[in-house]
């Protein structure tokens, strides 16, 4: 290990893919805020997605690891894992921090084997929280405890995420909730961003209510409920969503066989800084069935848009007691419906990337 006096820590920021999302954007804000004269960064994950070209650009060394993937390949698993070793002993960081539960498991196991003093786990949202039958919520659930305990730190982005496995044996002391926290975005005016994003639509701007949602096209995102709630919403609307996923040829197909979504929704792939739009937005929706805490609505409270959200994860410490009726239960376009008549703002102007900097950098040292 590097324990030369006045060397700087090296710290191995590792995630499984290296594509956007949210797991990804905690690893570059992280990558790009710590201390460069005291920490040695460097970023590691599956793939050459945009995390790596991100990293890359700002001169911050990165390592694609091969064989690493979200898809479960016991063949791919033996391999990967054994390029993470090898990862390991070849860079000999003082501080290994982890997130996403593959490469927690992966990556804790190997972070033992070849040593690692500081082991640091990110949980972005328990997996056995998705909607899976009981046995695999019970595997999962034993695969987590076991992420937990490899680890000499385990990080949850919300206290929700904390109490859910609080009373597991054996690991209450490593458990530590450090909100997340964002630089307030850059955004364009609102007449601008309305315009580019009915321009990335390939649609006329109408005077419609604009409802836009920004993430990966995946079961956990729940968009099929808001799908069926928007095909018996009244009002003149239009609907952009901005992300890709393996789900994206099925909604497409549930929007052009219905007459009434086929003109009003639009699916714009993925979006650079699809953040730098919001104020163009009327409302934000995000009907999600699992999340941890979403980056996108800390942006929308930014913004100073409505919110429609889903009672899941961390959602409900963001969303403040004045727009507590802007959460609804999930699995419900019914109650997704009834929320689009009451759109309110979110306030959380406490959730700053400095804060969760900081708060991290405790379980480095």
């Amino acid at each position: 290990m590097n324990t030369t006096p006045n060397k700087r820590k090296k710290v191995l920021l590792m995630v499984t893919k290296s594509n956007a999302g949210g797991a990804q954007k905690y690893v570059f804000d992280l990558a790009r805020s710590l201390p460069h004269d005291t920490f040695e960064v460097v970023v590691a994950a599956g793939g050459n997605g945009s995390l790596i070209q991100q990293c890359a650009s700002l001169g911050i060394r990165t390592i694609s690891i091969p064989f690493l993937e979200r898809d479960i390949s016991l063949f791919k698993e033996i391999k990967a894992f054994f390029s993470i070793i090898t990862l390991l002993r070849k860079e000999q960081p003082d501080v290994v921090h982890l997130n996403s539960p593959k490469m927690g498991g992966l990556g804790g196991l190997a972070a033992r084997i070849t040593g690692i003093k500081k082991i640091i786990y990110t949980s972005h949202g328990w997996t056995f929280n998705e909607d899976r039958p009981w046995w695999q919520k019970i595997l999962i659930k034993v695969f987590s405890w076991i992420i937990v305990s490899l680890s000499t730190a385990t990080i949850t982005i919300s206290k929700t995420e904390s109490k859910q496995v609080s009373h597991w044996p054996f690991i209450q002391k490593k458990l530590v909730s450090i909100p997340l926290g964002i630089e307030p975005p850059h955004f364009l005016l609102r007449e601008a961003a309305r315009k580019a994003l009915f321009t990335l639509a390939g649609t006329n701007d109408q005077g419609q209510q604009l409802i836009f949602s920004i993430g990966e096209l995946t079961t956990n995102k729940g968009y099929s409920y808001a799908l069926e709630a928007l095909r018996q919403y009244s009002k003149d609307y239009v609907y952009l969503i901005a992300g890709t996923g393996e789900l994206e040829n099925q909604l497409k197909n549930n929007v052009t066989s219905s007459p009434h979504l086929d003109s009003r929704v639009h699916f714009l792939g993925y979006v650079s800084q699809a953040a730098q739009y919001m104020e163009g937005a009327d409302l934000l929706l995000l009907p999600s069935i699992k999340e941890g805490v979403p980056y996108v609505l800390l942006e929308a409270a930014y913004a100073d848009i409505p919110v429609i959200a889903t009672h899941v994860g961390g959602i409900s410490e963001i969303v403040s007691q004045a727009t507590i009726t802007n959460l609804v239960p999930p699995h419900s376009s019914a109650a997704l419906l009834n929320a689009l008549e009451d759109q309110r703002v979110v306030d959380c102007t406490q959730y700053t990337l400095e804060k969760m900097v900081t708060n991290t950098l405790e379980h480095y040292l």
